[in-house]
């Protein structure tokens, strides 16, 4: 499991967990608050940040679990999701904020 490097003293209230193939990543978040766009600070981080601008795609997420702690999506990312032929439990990571535990997997378009 991976803390955030400034606070593993504290309880984490947010966890992040992300499914790929056979591996399990899972990353504790000290804050009620998380844009998922952070994880690329994360250097083993399995989603690809590409231009992080909802533009190319490249960060498409399945939500396994918890799609109730995400942020609804704006006009332009659902605009973005409908001409990818995205489903109502994918989002883009690169424009989703979460408030609580979830879990992902990254969809390879």
């Amino acid at each position: 499991m991976k803390n955030t490097p400034s606070s593993s003293r504290l309880e984490a209230k947010i966890q992040v967990t992300i499914k790929l193939e056979d591996k399990v990543q899972t990353y504790k978040i000290n804050s009620s608050y998380f844009n998922l766009r952070d994880l690329s600070s994360f250097e083993d981080c399995p989603i690809n940040f590409c231009c992080s601008n909802c533009h190319c795609g490249a960060c498409l997420i399945r939500v396994v679990d918890g799609l109730s702690n995400f942020n609804l999506p704006d006009s332009i990312e659902k605009s973005f999701l409908d001409s990818l032929g995205a489903g109502s439990d994918e989002r883009l990571a690169c424009r989703s904020q979460i408030t609580g535990s979830v879990t992902i997997e990254p969809v390879m378009v």
